[in-house]
């Protein structure tokens, strides 16, 4: 090809910056195809080339030095390295009050959630100490509180009434066994033996249901420490920012309808599956009428005062040196005033009452079940994964620091694996908690460490003291603390705006999560975007470019009117991966910014050489409008065939069908990745266009493209010198090839 040697430079080619500094540069230099460029300036690409898993693995272990296990510890332990990075006067008072508030916090609604799990309420408090403790030595978000939580806690409930129903819970017996008399005389049972059998029964009824959801958070850590191991975090892109918003929004309405019934002092009636949570809230609804009085006015007041202050704490932030720790406050004044009122016993208002002291014995769970629950044990999984890096991709954004998403899997998969053999539930982090340490001050990890220290003293010294804690209260922080979260009700409106995709995500991912449950309504909505992403891919914009003038600047022709569009010459930009989706797409708007579809015009030629080639044969005169004999030569190729037809000369007119069309330029510079389908369209459309005499030029061809193109072997059949470094360089050989108008021939300038 030959070379183009233009000379480029533009008086008004200046950039003016608010300082007033004028910027201009001038390019005097021939026209660059890519082949050329690569010969020629650049040199050939390096070849990047990957190491095997073995090779890998083998350089991973022969360079193992003392810095590389060093980060690894500091790797599966990041408290090595932000402990010593504390600030201590910065950070530590608010820590210390969060941690409090939160340790505080955990108390009830850890018993509220182990109950809602299907099991004694003690065990709420082990599963909250023992992942608090875990996480804070293995997580890498400053602001999730994990613990018990009332996802987890209710798909626990439908494996545990799988295996143990409630219809095996032994009954107390009446009051006429009081004193029976065996029919042999020879043995009486008193009331304190049948009080010891049926403690007895009970007991081993809820060791049955303890064992099975052990046995679910054993497999549940399994699946989170092999993801992690295996690097499954990437999964977290998968969540866009509007699906986690819907999600956590969501699953935000789930806890709120879990606390309603000790808001309200009415008998809980959980449910599972499709439809539960419109059932619940019909429950709900249907059982105003029995709501309990006094239970309703601690909860009205409970709600007002935290509100209140809520908007206190958020309102004079700037004044306040450490937020007003109102769920502490709460807590205390309602533990007092339970205790010298009476609350339970005057007024029937549910308490958390029974708090026996120390932990159980380690038991391993009950593993001939594993083979049943793996499905329940996967989606539980994965919702508790989704739950926990929704919320800490959530505050790692707003407070702008970032989390290692595969770390974090190993510490979910930590936080269950071992808790399972201290007879613990699936756990996860809870949304209302994750509020309510934001805004009583917490600021870091240092948060569970206090955490901890308080769930030690209450299960081991100080449990009896929260035993006149009215559940309602517990229920106003949950609800209250959730305010926040159920604000993104805000953002649907704005997302909707700024992107139609993205809103009807978030609306579908909020409306799954209520309709099929959090873990169905999960995989749904991902399976949803996924192809939201692919339909956007099938059909993405398009562009026919058109040159700024007195630059190298090229901008859609639709939206600027002033880009001058080359005649002959279409330049066209596909902005998506070029792919077997898609691919029809592509062929459809080229064929449609082109004006020409190569295809019908090759058919069209063949049906007109068939028939010329008939009439010559017949003996036929072709003649033309003035009913002259006509001059006609035709060729055809296709295929390696040739097929030419000619009379007396070899002029003929140019195909009107082409509507002067002589070149077509791809901007490959958005075309990220071709798969084969995608190359093969090049292929095709290249030899399709060539054959009706229409150059076929790709410009902007990124590596990877390239070596696409180059590994099926588009280059042996196109011509690299049709490839150009830029579109550009493109058009102005093209320009110089096929000539233009003497209106155009004036001289082109350009900045390069």
């Amino acid at each position: 090809m030959p070379e183009a040697g233009l000379h480029f430079e533009n008086p008004a080619a200046t950039m003016e910056r608010e300082d007033d500094i004028i910027t201009r540069y001038v390019v005097d230099r021939p026209v660059h195809t890519a082949a050329g460029f690569r010969k020629n300036v650049t040199g050939p690409p390096t070849k990047r080339d990957k190491p095997n898993i073995l090779e890998q693995t083998k350089t991973y272990f022969t360079t193992c030095t003392g810095p590389k296990l060093l980060n690894i510890l500091f790797g599966l332990l990041p408290i090595l390295h932000w402990l010593p990075r504390y600030k201590l006067k910065k950070w530590l008072a608010g820590d210390i009050l969060s941690g409090i508030t939160v340790g505080i916090v955990h108390i009830p609604q850890s018993l509220a959630f182990s109950l809602l799990a299907g099991v004694p309420a003690i065990f709420g408090l082990y599963v909250t100490f023992w992942t608090v403790l875990i996480y804070t030595l293995t997580g890498t978000s400053r602001h999730l509180s994990v613990g018990t939580f009332a996802i987890p806690s209710l798909l626990t409930q439908a494996v545990v009434i799988r295996f143990v129903p409630e219809s095996e819970r032994p009954v107390m017996p009446t009051a006429q066994s009081n004193f029976t008399t065996i029919a042999t005389g020879a043995m009486t049972t008193t009331n304190s033996a049948i009080d010891t059998l049926f403690q007895t029964e009970l007991d081993d009824f809820y060791s049955r249901r303890i064992a099975v959801a052990s046995a679910l958070c054993l497999l549940m850590g399994i699946f989170q420490l092999v993801f992690g191991v295996l690097r499954f975090g990437m999964i977290t892109t998968y969540m866009s920012e509007p699906l986690l918003q819907g999600f956590t929004t969501g699953a935000a309405l789930y806890v709120v309808l879990s606390q309603m019934p000790a808001m309200l002092g009415i008998p809980p009636q959980p449910r599972t599956g499709i439809g539960a949570f419109y059932l619940s809230w019909g429950y709900i609804f249907t059982s105003l009428p029995n709501t309990h009085i006094a239970t309703l006015i601690i909860s009205i007041f409970c709600c007002i005062v935290l509100l209140v202050m809520r908007e206190v704490n958020e309102r004079y932030s700037d004044k306040l040196k450490v937020p007003i720790p109102t769920e502490v406050i709460l807590v205390v004044v309602f533990i007092l005033a339970s205790y010298l009122a009476d609350f339970k016993g005057m007024w029937g208002v549910a308490i958390v009452d029974n708090m026996p002291l120390g932990f159980p014995v380690p038991r391993i769970p009950d593993v001939s079940i594993l083979g049943s629950i793996v499905g329940e044990a996967f989606g539980v999984a994965i919702v508790g994964f989704a739950l926990n890096i929704s919320v800490s991709k959530f505050y790692a954004i707003k407070f702008g620091y970032v989390i290692d998403a595969n770390q974090e899997l190993v510490a979910y998969g930590l936080t269950n694996l071992i808790p399972a053999f201290f007879q613990c539930f699936p756990n996860a982090a809870a949304l209302a908690r994750c509020q309510i340490q934001v805004n009583s001050g917490g600021k870091t990890q240092v948060v569970g460490i206090i955490v901890t220290v308080i769930l030690l003293l209450t299960i081991l010294v100080a449990g009896p003291l929260f035993e006149p804690l009215p559940r309602s209260v517990l229920g106003c922080i949950i609800t209250i603390g959730l305010v926040g979260v159920l604000k993104q009700f805000a953002l649907i409106w704005p997302t909707f705006k700024a992107s139609k995709p993205d809103g009807v995500i978030w609306v579908f991912t909020f409306l799954a999560i209520c309709s099929l449950g959090v873990d169905i309504g999960l995989f749904a909505s991902l399976g949803f975007a996924m192809i939201v992403s692919v339909l956007r891919t099938q059909r993405p914009s398009y562009e026919v470019l058109g040159s700024v003038k007195d630059t190298d600047v090229y901008v859609d022709s639709k939206i600027y009117k002033t880009a001058n569009l080359s005649k002959g010459i279409v330049v066209f930009k596909f902005n998506a991966m070029l792919y077997y989706v898609n691919k029809d797409y592509f062929k459809e708007k080229l064929f449609k910014a082109t004006g020409v579809n190569p295809d019908a015009v090759i058919n069209q030629r063949k049906k007109e050489a068939s028939k010329l080639k008939k009439q010559q044969k017949n003996g036929d005169v072709i003649k033309n409008k003035n009913g002259e004999a006509k001059s006609v030569t035709v060729r055809m190729e296709s295929a390696g065939e040739k097929l030419s037809t000619s009379v007396e000369e070899a002029s003929p007119p140019p195909d009107n069908r082409l509507g002067g069309l002589k070149a077509v330029v791809i901007d490959c510079s958005t075309i990220s990745m071709l798969d084969i389908v995608g190359v093969k369209t090049i292929k095709a459309l290249q030899k399709s266009y060539k054959q009706i005499g229409v150059e076929w030029i790709l410009s902007n061809v990124t590596a990877d493209v390239h070596g696409a193109l180059d590994r099926l072997s588009y280059y042996a059949d196109a011509d690299e010198a049709d490839e150009f470094i830029s579109v550009h360089d493109a058009v102005l050989y093209m320009e110089q090839k096929v000539g233009r108008e003497p209106a155009e021939e004036q001289e082109r300038s350009s900045v390069v």
